[in-house]
């Protein structure tokens, strides 16, 4: 499966040609580097405090905390621009040209990423709720409603309030009401996961094309082509994407650790190569990444970390980066011969 060979103190890093990129810390503060393949520093960014960065397309655009917006050539970190004020930049509110998203000094705004200039929607006060790019159109979620805007004109498509139709009721009798937990493209529609209900929306109209309610509540989902995947506390979960229906459901409670069975606790799915890799938090404070094969249903590998929670996990070519709230990426390495 995968074996662990390297920590750092830093963050995942992001892939360009032969370019590994990604945020490490040096002393009190995070600074920007370039890692070899062996993930030995190579270049590091002239300034400290970086909180962000992204890569997009032959440029590297990384913010200053509190100070500023920087944006370098990838190949030999030319400055191209400056921009005098710190943006946080998501990938997920980007296109091609463009970062969408709030900014408490500036407001509502759309940024040119190649020409670093500003350009201010609302002024007077920041968009509430979170906001990603969703094909052309920008998706808002703000209690319990769903917001569809063009991004050429920000004007608004339509809303659908989620507070009454996805509603459901506890086990102690009280009725809570629908929250949006998170949204994805899927095909030409939005799939929109609350507590217990994952719906299919028509991107142009707002209309529901189908939804169902689950049988427990998932905090996020991981698509692959037209299934989406979840685990969270004790329950696995596959869904065909299609049609909403329920391919398996599980429930896991327990997993073996040095000959005893253990309470395991999961989230944070990520699909990679036929298998749901995901946080595993074990009785006792142990965190660990495992890995669950959806055909069975069954968890086929588990690793430990140690005492500090899961954040995120990802992929490129032979490795996983496992990152964990105290700061620390772990790297590990697939065994070819496993």
């Amino acid at each position: 499966m995968y074996k662990e060979v390297l920590k750092l103190n830093g963050g995942v890093p992001e892939f360009y040609r032969d370019k590994i990129m990604g945020l490490k810390k040096k002393e009190k503060y995070l600074k920007l580097v370039e890692y070899d393949s062996q993930f030995n520093t190579v270049w590091d960014s002239f300034e400290d405090k970086i909180n962000n960065f992204i890569l997009k397309g032959n440029d590297v655009i990384y913010t200053v905390y509190n100070e500023k917006t920087i944006s370098r050539k990838i190949t030999d970190f030319s400055l191209n621009y400056v921009l005098e004020h710190p943006l946080i930049i998501f990938k997920k509110n980007c296109d091609d040209r463009y970062f969408y998203g709030n900014n408490k000094r500036l407001g509502f705004i759309k940024f040119d990423l190649l020409k670093g200039k500003v350009k201010t929607i609302y002024r007077e006060k920041k968009i509430e709720g979170l906001i990603e790019l969703i094909q052309d159109y920008i998706v808002r979620i703000y209690s319990g409603q769903l917001f569809v805007y063009n991004k050429t004109e920000f004007s608004l498509l339509w809303q659908k309030d989620f507070s009454k139709i996805a509603e459901y009721q506890e086990i102690d009798g009280s009725i809570e009401t629908g929250e949006i937990r998170e949204v994805y493209n899927y095909k030409d529609t939005i799939a929109v996961l609350t507590q217990l209900y994952v719906f299919k929306i028509d991107i142009l109209t707002g209309g529901i094309i189908s939804q169902q309610k689950l049988p427990w509540g998932f905090m996020a989902l991981s698509i692959h082509k037209n299934r989406a995947y979840s685990c969270y506390g004790f329950h696995f979960i596959e869904i065909n994407l299609d049609t909403l229906e329920v391919i398996n459901f599980q429930r896991m409670e327990y997993e073996e650790h040095k000959n005893k069975p253990h309470f395991a606790i999961m989230n944070h799915p990520v699909y990679h190569e036929g298998l749901v890799f995901h946080a595993v938090r074990l009785e006792g404070g142990l965190h660990c990444v495992g890995a669950i094969d959806p055909n069975t249903g069954k968890r086929v590998w588990i690793h430990p970390i140690g005492v500090y929670d899961i954040n995120s996990i990802a992929f490129h070519e032979d490795k996983m980066f496992v990152h964990d709230i105290d700061g620390t990426l772990h790297i590990y390495e697939k065994n070819k011969y496993a």
